[in-house]
């Protein structure tokens, strides 16, 4: 056997592409899954973005619309500037509605002065009041009227012109945002919309209106919306100040007496420091961020994925919300995923690999089978029972048996007719010594060398004659059209058949169903109905082949006059060689209508026989007729040309 037979192939064949698929189908859904990952990631970092930004919005509008209330009030001339009592109760009145600012204020530009309410930490509300330039800032509690009550604290020496939202409302001569700061008197961390006021008639700014909005509520915010799996959500400057962060760090610090904005390189919680060394390598600072950005990065062995946006929805602001999430908190969910296809792979490899082998077991064994035939019947020990339930079988493997057995059968036959040939020139070789004695007993005339010298002259005359057996079948017409490889096909087709004396080939009236080569000794054709030899026929004249090709009767009987060794093609053979060389049909035909004259001779003895089919096809388009007479014996494919 060898070393890599097809016992081995034929598995690794079906077993190998299978392995390989169900990897391929293992990686690529792992990937896919990773990928459905990231975006499901992303999507629910932008669904948190967008609630972020919403309430950002909801909260940033709302100093807006103060701003503008005042101003239309103003204008309209419910409001009077000259009255502080006016002021103060409206501002009141608008922080009972807008619980999310943290104070509203006007600072008084020619005197220095101020009014506003604030609202503590306890959410309670307070009354600030400086009545010029130099003048204390005092701090009064306030009633559920908005009456002002005991006096809370006081500032000495305040002059509200020099306070930052002031210089900046004056400065930008707009409405603007203030940078985040911590407010003076409460200490918490804000921004404020300001709005200067100007006289219309001489453009001297009158004063500024200021709204205070405490970024501690955005920062609680935040902490609310988190869930276990989002990780952490900051909000940070272009500069890489924080705004406000899912944690409960300070945003502000205390350094040398000085009250510092935290930067987020310096934050506390080691994922938002991480994150943002991320967003500066892959960006170099967080004003070069695009919006709508995301990217993974990894932390300790761990990895996460950022989604990072502007927001910008507000008027003078421009901040960047960044979200950090874990990627286990999501790949859980995948891995399993994978570890589910693997599975579900696994067994579909199984199962597939059983079915593999059992198919290849059904195809290889039969093959083998017939491998161990074909050794058995190149050692002369072929038992045609063997390979029964490889004939047996109705797809190709059977038809290659169904082959193999015929062929084996011509071997057994070619082997049987050596045989014979050999034991009848034992016999020749016999009779010749035998006949030598009695000669030399008789009168010592006859040399038995000479005789056997006749007998080896007699055999090479018959080899030479097998020999040719190529050029003979090229002399007949009907095949003189035919390729080497077509008339060696045509040579392993056919088999050897001995004739003694008076042996009949065939007799008169029988089906033509054979056509025969003499390869050695002579026959006669003799006419029963007759009694009478119409020929005799010697080595290398051929027999038959009007019979064979359109299945005519015998027209005369075939006997043997001397030893006789012929060269035999059945309709079986020269049906299979059709069928492998279909334009053969063709080339016969063509030849058998170059006959016509001598086949309408026939024509009665067709017609008596009920062979003739189409009568007027023989008569006015014999190349047709031919074709279908060739098509109904042999099945013959033969197409005009």
């Amino acid at each position: 056997m060898a070393v890599f037979s097809i016992r081995k192939k034929v598995p690794l064949a079906t077993s190998v592409p299978l392995i390989v698929c169900v990897a391929l189908l293992g990686w690529v859904g792992f990937i896919n899954a990773r990928r459905t990952v990231d975006e499901l990631v992303v999507h629910i970092s932008q669904g948190l973005e967008k609630q972020v930004e919403e309430h950002l919005y909801n909260y940033l509008e709302s100093p807006h619309l103060i701003t503008q209330e005042t101003i239309n009030a103003l204008r309209l001339g419910d409001l009077d500037l000259q009255d502080p009592s006016k002021l103060e109760k409206r501002f009141w009145y608008q922080m009972q509605s807008y619980k999310e600012v943290g104070g509203i204020e006007f600072g008084f530009q020619q005197t220095g002065a101020g009014r506003g309410i604030v609202r503590l930490a306890d959410q309670s509300l307070a009354l600030s009041t400086t009545a010029k330039s130099g003048a204390p800032q005092i701090y009064y509690a306030l009633d559920s009227k908005g009456n002002p009550g005991k006096e809370l604290s006081r500032t000495d020496n305040y002059d509200v012109r020099k306070r930052p939202w002031f210089q900046t409302a004056m400065q930008e001569r707009q409405e603007a945002w203030t940078r985040p700061n911590q407010k003076f008197t409460t200490k918490q961390f804000r921004i404020s919309s300001v709005h200067p006021l100007f006289d219309t008639a001489t453009g001297q700014p009158l004063g500024v209106l200021s709204v205070d909005f405490y970024l501690n509520q955005i920062s609680s915010f935040l902490q609310e919306l988190k869930e276990s799996r989002t990780g952490k959500i900051f909000i940070v400057e272009p500069s890489g100040e924080l705004i406000a962060t899912s944690t409960n760090e300070a945003l502000v610090s205390q350094k040398d007496g000085k009250t510092e904005r935290l930067n987020v390189f310096n934050s506390q919680d080691p994922l938002i420091r991480a994150a943002a060394q991320a967003v500066q390598t892959q960006y170099k600072s967080f004003s070069q961020v695009q919006p709508n950005q995301s990217f993974r990065f990894s932390e300790k062995g761990a990895a996460y994925l950022v989604y990072i946006d502007h927001f910008t929805q507000v008027k003078g602001l421009d901040w960047l919300v960044a979200i950090v999430v874990p990627e286990k908190a999501f790949m859980r969910e995948a891995e399993q995923t994978a570890q589910f296809t693997l599975i579900l792979g696994g067994v579909v490899l199984l199962l597939g690999l059983a079915i593999g082998l059992l198919a290849t077991r059904w195809l290889v064994n039969p093959l083998l089978r017939l491998n161990t035939a074909a050794a058995a019947l190149k050692a002369g020990q072929f038992d045609p029972t063997s390979i029964t339930q490889e004939t047996a079988r109705a797809d190709e493997i059977g038809q290659l048996a169904r082959v193999f057995l015929e062929m084996a059968e011509v071997v057994q036959s070619r082997e049987q007719s050596l045989q014979s040939r050999v034991q009848h020139l034992m016999h020749e070789s016999d009779q010749a010594k035998k006949a030598a004695l009695a000669m030399q007993t008789g009168n010592g005339m006859i040399n038995p060398h000479l005789l056997l010298a006749r007998s080896r002259q007699a055999r090479l005359y018959a080899e030479t004659r097998r020999q040719n057996l190529p050029e003979l079948l090229h002399s007949v017409s009907y095949f003189q059209a035919f390729t080497q490889a077509e008339i060696q096909r045509l040579i392993n087709l056919g088999y050897e058949r001995q004739l003694e004396p008076q042996d009949v080939l065939c007799r008169e009236g029988e089906p033509g169903d054979a056509f025969f080569i003499i390869l050695s000794g002579s026959v006669e054709i003799y006419a029963e109905t007759l009694s009478k030899r119409i020929a005799v026929r010697t080595a290398g004249d051929f027999l038959g082949e009007l019979s064979l090709l359109l299945g005519i009767p015998r027209t005369a009987t075939i006997r043997a006059l001397e030893p006789v060794t012929l060269f035999v093609v059945d309709q079986k053979s020269f049906q299979s060689l059709l069928r492998d060389y279909p334009d053969l049909g063709e080339q016969v035909a063509q030849k058998l209508n170059e006959r016509q004259a001598e086949l309408q001779q026939r024509k009665e003895e067709l017609r008596k026989h009920g062979l003739l089919g189409d009568e007027a096809a023989f008569s006015h388009n014999f190349l047709s007729w031919s074709r279908q007479r060739l098509k109904l014996i042999f099945g013959a494919t033969a197409t005009p040309v």
